[in-house]
């Protein structure tokens, strides 16, 4: 059974064995790159570094040597059209094929060079770009739900405790079902306070007025997504404390989980209009 010292074990041995990489080779696995062959330059790495005698992990264990590099794949990286994408130490690669492996180990695993051919290339400017910040596609976005994907292996359950999972969890199983209740009221309250700023349009009709809101706006929703994500692993109260509680405190818990369900998806419905109306 999971529990928060498992929890607290798991992300200490994957911090633990994470301090032997040297280098992150990141390979988007998802559909659309899947589709146009990722998963064969999945493996063209593997074989290649394998057959070179160069010290590289599938998947973060002890049995990651000092200096090795990480060849893992993530989750869709949005950038479709440009797939198979590789991402090798911040410098994004498209379009890679299991040909163009050889190159990429050779300049940029090995010598810190870049592969000039393999970056995408602006058509606005005719200029490469060496990493997202440079990409207009990613310029613009801001990610929150999605802050994490093509950055973690989703595959690697230790990797996502490393980076925060189980927290909400774990502040549950330390504080109890009435503050996760409490929580949850106070994200939808805050949630409402915003949405009711925005509706009643207290900007003043100025651009300034309107950055000003925009940004207050951003600052809450980020706030509320935090709470959202620490509690959303929450099915039900009640199945969290039943072990420990009498049969009178089980009703009551009972009680607290039917209103945690119904904040739950009050305050979901908000947080998605949110995120669906955010400029």
């Amino acid at each position: 059974m999971l529990n928060t010292k498992k929890i607290t074990k798991i992300k200490e041995e994957f911090e633990k064995n994470y301090k032997n990489i040297s280098q992150r080779v990141v390979i988007c696995g998802d559909t659309g790159c899947a589709s146009s062959g990722s998963f064969k330059v999945y493996d063209a790495f593997k074989e290649q570094m394998a057959a070179r005698n160069l010290n590289f992990c599938p998947e973060i264990t002890s049995s990651c040597h000092e200096n090795s590099t990480y060849v893992m794949k993530s989750g869709c990286q949005g950038f479709c059209s440009q797939g198979p994408l590789v991402e090798v130490n911040g410098i994004l690669y498209t379009k890679v094929k299991p040909e163009d492996v050889s190159e990429i180990i050779d300049k940029t695993i090995l010598k810190g060079e870049i592969v000039d051919r393999l970056l995408y290339l602006n058509p606005k400017d005719n200029q490469r770009c060496k990493d997202k910040t440079e990409i207009p596609f990613y310029k613009k976005q801001h990610r929150i739900l999605l802050g994490d994907c093509g950055r973690l292996n989703p595959a690697d359950f230790g990797e996502y405790v490393a980076s925060g999972g189980f927290q909400g969890l774990i502040k549950a199983f330390q504080n109890g079902p009435e503050w996760t209740i409490n929580e949850m009221k106070a994200a939808y309250d805050e949630l409402t306070a915003v949405q009711n700023k925005i509706d009643r349009g207290q900007w003043g009709g100025t651009t300034d007025g309107l950055n000003r809101i925009t940004a207050d706006r951003t600052a809450k929703m980020r706030i509320v997504k935090q709470k959202l994500e620490e509690l959303r692993t929450i099915a039900a109260s009640s199945s969290l404390f039943n072990d420990k509680l009498t049969p009178a405190q089980k009703e009551a818990d009972a009680n607290l989980a039917q209103k945690y369900s119904e904040y739950k998806v009050r305050v979901d419905q908000k947080y998605w209009f949110e995120i669906a109306t955010m400029k």
